[in-house]
């Protein structure tokens, strides 16, 4: 038995791992057809009202930018495309089995840094932006089960997000850290082996990165991008406090894409010009909204 086998192991043992309810295998299976029925899709979603609705709530929140209230699931299809719907009623589904209780800074930060790894990924890479958007979404997965098998770690969680601190305190704990664990549900939850690596090795960026240890390009850029889409959203929180400090990155994640701290501090400009735009945007939809439903 391989030592990676062992972990897993162990995990399963000490954590409820989640298994992917009906409607996610449904959709998931209609989505690898060659030719997807959208109806057969809405259907799967339409028979989970729990699944349902949050998908919903979450396609007519702030970080979708669809300027008009999305009241069906075949409207959020439209909108959205089918692949993305996939990949949020599976978040959904993730969320719902673990609770947002005391956790809804945590579900919505995670979908800030995927959208942002996106983002990047187009900007900087040839991946499959999907691919980049998962890896964003279910990086930080493992955590809120470590948090029901110890409470105290949403302390250790809120004053930092360095993987390499984290998982040391996590480990000394748990005798595991939330990014082994995230990788042990992402193989459950049929994530590809690329994003699975890309979550559990976070805490060896370093590394990783640097060279030092041989791993598919394909990771490395998943790991840099999760990275950069982190602190980026730790700039962008501190440019909105009035902070003009833009968070430094290190320098293995810059050299993935042949970036200088001149050009990243140029691209977290027009990441934060562009997201403060999207912002006032989506107040002005707002008050539209409101006048239109008075």
């Amino acid at each position: 038995m391989t030592e990676t086998t062992n972990l897993a192991t162990v995990i399963t043992d000490k954590f409820k791992i989640p298994a992917r309810p009906q409607a996610v295998i449904d959709i998931e299976e209609e989505l690898h057809k060659k030719v997807p029925d959208i109806e057969v899709i809405a259907a799967a979603i339409r028979g989970d009202v729990a699944i349902s609705g949050a998908t919903l709530q979450v396609m007519n929140s702030p970080y979708f930018r669809i300027h008009a209230k999305v009241s069906s699931i075949p409207d959020a299809i439209r909108f959205l495309g089918l692949d993305r719907v996939g990949l949020v009623v599976r978040h959904v589904a993730l969320k719902n089995f673990l609770g947002d209780t005391g956790l809804e800074r945590f579900w919505d930060t995670t979908i800030e840094i995927a959208e942002l790894a996106e983002m990047l990924s187009i900007h900087l890479t040839g991946l499959d932006r999907d691919q980049a958007y998962t890896a964003g979404l279910f990086h930080d997965c493992g955590f809120p089960l470590m948090i029901q098998l110890s409470p105290g770690l949403k302390t250790i969680f809120e004053e930092t997000d360095d993987p390499v601190i984290l998982s040391k305190a996590e480990e000394e704990i748990c005798g595991v850290n939330h990014y082994e664990v995230g990788a042990v549900v992402g193989k459950k939850w049929f994530l590809s082996e690329q994003i699975t690596k890309s979550i559990e090795m976070l805490p060896k960026a370093e590394t990783i990165l640097m060279g030092e240890q041989d791993e598919d390009l394909v990771i490395k850029q998943l790991m840099a991008l999760i990275l950069m889409a982190k602190n980026i959203i730790r700039s962008i929180r501190q440019f909105w406090r009035a902070s003009e400090v833009v968070a430094e990155v290190p320098v293995y994640v810059l050299k993935i894409f042949g970036l200088s701290q001149e050009d990243y501090e140029d691209l977290v400009d027009s990441m934060v010009a562009r997201l403060d735009k999207q912002k006032q945007g989506e107040v002005e939809n707002s008050a539209e909204l409101v006048g239109q439903n008075q």
